[in-house]
């Protein structure tokens, strides 16, 4: 009865507490790509959580505008995660996402950028908007303490409230 009461907001329906999902949102490059498609395998497997990668591999996206749609799907996401290469910043793609997820940041208070650092270092980054954002360095591959990391930057996820 508590787990219902909590989580089904008194009501014994858990289609709707399970619906409250957060959404992720992967923006990378090319060179970001083995990065991305970890963390979104690995982000994945967390049941309150949807991650979107957007694929050119893949049909992700309806036909039309897909500027558009990624806009709106980067709208839609409380988590906007920007693989950092060396090359992304200057993304005919990443560079409007990122602007984007910027924009929005400034606007609501449940959107978060987490960035995620895998070439260079912070100071590549000081003079950037992102220079103000806890960046979670990559450089030395993906492990499990960083993918620890990232999960509870992105979902709050602690095994030690007070840590």
């Amino acid at each position: 009865e508590w787990f219902w009461g909590r989580y089904g907001k008194g009501e014994m329906n858990p289609t709707k507490w399970k619906a409250d999902k957060v959404e992720i949102f992967i923006s990378y490059r090319e060179s970001g790509s083995v990065i991305a498609n970890q963390l979104y395998h690995y982000l994945g497997t967390y049941e309150d959580c949807s991650v979107f990668l957007p694929r050119i591999d893949k049909i992700d996206m309806q036909a039309g505008m897909w500027m558009d749609q990624l806009m709106r799907m980067i709208g839609d996401a409380q988590i906007f995660l920007p693989i950092l290469t060396h090359d992304y910043l200057d993304g005919p793609v990443s560079k409007p996402e990122l602007d984007q997820a910027l924009r929005q940041e400034l606007n609501q208070e449940d959107k978060r950028i987490v960035p995620i650092l895998v070439d260079g270092t912070y100071n590549d980054y000081i003079n950037h908007f992102l220079g103000g954002y806890q960046m979670v360095s990559v450089n030395e591959g993906l492990s499990e303490e960083k993918l620890q990391e990232i999960v509870y930057l992105c979902l709050g996820i602690s095994r030690n409230p007070y840590e």
